[in-house]
C-alpha cells in the first residue's frame, strides 16, 4: 500500500483483492465430461489427503508423481489437487484454531463465573447458620460481618416458587455442569485428529498461476470466442479425446475485469460445480486491484462516526478538534433479512459519503472486537443477545472500503 499526498486530497491504493464470477453450462459434452473428472479427481483428493495427513508426509514432488501415476493425469492437474488439498487443510486447521480458542474462552469465562457465584452462596450460607444459631438461642446476635448476600424471596414469574438463594445454587450446579462439559469436549477435540472436509465430490477445481499461459494451463478461455478449452486427463483421453472444448456464458457484470485478467495473463482459478444432472455451475476467480480510494487530508478534519444497534451517529470536527456539526441516522435491522439489511447500510455509507465530499474530510469509524463478547455469550441476558448478534459492524466496515 502506498499513498501520494497532493493539494486536496490524499491518493490511497489498497492491494488486490480476490474476485470470484459464476456462470453456468448446460452443454452435454462438458456435463459428461465433468461428471467422470469429477470421479477421478475425488479418489485423488482423497489419495492426497491421506497422504498429506500421514506420519510421514512426503514432498511436494514426489507426492506429484504418485498422484500422476496412480490416477493417471499430468503434472499440472496433480499440481492443482495439491494445491486445493494443502488449502484445505490449512482452513480445517485455522477452524479448528479458532474453535478451540473460543471454547476455552467460554470455559475461562465459566469459571470466572463459579468463582463468583460460590463465594457469594458461601458467604449466603454463613449469614443462615448466624441467623439459625441466634433463633435456636446458642448465640445473642449475628456478626457484623455477616449480611445476606440474597434477599428471602422469589420472583413473581418463577415457575417453581424457588427463592433467589435456591436459584442461585440450581444456577450454580448447571454452570458446574457446563463447565465439565466443555472441558471434556476440549480435550476430545486436542486428541482427536484433523478432519478436513473436501467439499461436494462432484466438484472440480483447476487452479491457475502467474507462471502458465492464460493463467491456467489446464483450463484457458476463449473470450473472443467465449469458449472453455480444457485439458482432458490421460485416464480420460479416449473417451474424449486430448482437449475438450465447449461454449460459455461469461458473466453480466464484471467482464471489463475478467478481460483485464485475461489480457494480462493473471492467474485465472476455475472451479466447476454440479447444480443438477443436467447443469453445472463455473466459478471463475481472480485478483482484481481495486480502485484507488480517494480521501481529504486528516489534518484538516475529520467526520467520525459511532455506530449503536439502532442509530449510527456522526460527529464533524476541524483541524482543531473544534465541534462543527453532528447527527445520526435511524437504522432499524432487527431481524430484518440479509438484502434489507445491506440496503440499509448501504444507504447510510452513501449519505456519510456525500457529506465527507461535501466538507472535503475523512471518515473515522472505531475498531470494535466483538470476540470477548461472544466467549461470554451464554452469560448475557436475551437483550444482550439479540443486540449482539443484530449488529453488523463487520458488514458496515466491508461496505465502507
Amino acid at each position: 500500500m502506498y499513498n501520494t499526498q497532493s493539494k486536496d486530497f490524499s491518493l490511497s491504493v489498497s492491494q488486490a483483492e480476490s474476485r470470484t464470477y459464476v456462470t453456468t453450462t448446460t452443454n452435454r459434452w462438458a456435463v459428461a465430461f465433468l461428471n467422470d473428472a469429477a470421479t477421478l479427481g475425488y479418489d485423488a483428493k482423497i489419495e492426497c489427503l491421506k497422504l498429506l495427513l500421514g506420519q510421514d508426509p512426503p514432498s511436494k514432488s514426489k507426492l506429484n508423481t504418485q498422484l500422476q501415476q496412480n490416477h493417471d493425469i499430468n503434472k499440472r492437474q496433480a499440481n492443482s489437487i495439491i494445491a486445493y488439498v494443502e488449502g484445505a487443510i490449512k482452513s480445517a486447521s485455522e477452524c479448528r484454531s479458532n474453535h478451540l480458542e473460543l471454547l476455552q474462552g467460554k470455559l475461562k469465562h465459566t469459571t470466572e463465573v463459579i468463582g463468583k457465584l460460590e463465594k457469594k452462596i458461601t458467604w449466603h450460607r454463613k449469614y443462615l447458620q448466624a441467623v439459625e444459631q441466634v433463633n435456636r438461642g446458642k448465640k445473642k446476635k449475628i456478626p457484623k460481618s455477616l449480611k445476606p448476600m440474597y434477599p428471602d424471596a422469589c420472583p413473581m414469574r418463577c415457575a417453581h416458587h424457588l427463592t433467589l438463594y435456591r436459584q442461585a445454587q440450581v444456577k450454580l450446579h448447571q454452570k458446574k455442569r457446563y463447565a465439565h462439559k466443555l472441558k471434556l469436549y476440549i480435550a476430545h477435540i486436542k486428541a482427536s485428529s484433523l478432519h478436513v472436509n473436501l467439499g461436494n465430490k462432484y466438484t472440480v477445481e483447476m487452479v491457475g498461476s502467474k507462471d502458465e499461459s492464460y493463467g491456467n494451463q489446464i483450463c484457458q478461455l476463449d473470450l473472443i470466442g467465449k469458449e472453455l478449452h480444457i485439458r482432458v486427463p490421460y485416464h480420460l483421453s479416449k473417451r474424449y479425446g486430448k482437449y475438450i472444448q465447449f461454449p460459455i456464458r461469461l458473466p453480466k457484470h464484471g467482464t471489463d475485469n475478467l478481460a483485464t485478467a485475461w489480457y494480462n495473463r493473471q492467474a485465472l482459478t476455475y472451479r466447476f460445480i454440479q447444480k443438477s444432472l443436467t447443469e453445472w455451475e463455473i466459478h471463475l476467480t481472480f485478483d482484481v486491484n481495486p480502485a484507488p480510494r480517494i480521501t481529504a487530508p486528516i489534518h484538516w478534519g475529520a467526520i467520525g462516526v459511532d455506530l449503536n444497534p439502532s442509530c449510527i451517529g456522526w460527529a464533524m470536527a476541524d483541524k482543531d478538534g473544534n465541534l462543527g456539526g453532528f447527527g445520526q441516522f435511524k437504522v432499524n435491522i432487527h431481524s430484518q433479512p440479509q438484502g434489507r439489511t445491506e440496503a440499509i447500510l448501504i444507504d447510510v455509507i452513501t449519505q456519510l459519503t456525500n457529506l465527507a465530499l461535501e466538507h472535503k474530510r475523512p471518515i473515522v469509524v472505531e475498531r470494535l472486537d466483538f470476540s470477548d463478547k461472544k466467549k461470554r455469550l451464554r452469560e448475557l441476558n436475551v437483550r444482550h443477545k439479540r443486540m449482539l448478534s443484530n449488529f453488523a459492524y463487520s458488514k458496515f466496515r466491508v461496505f465502507r472500503t
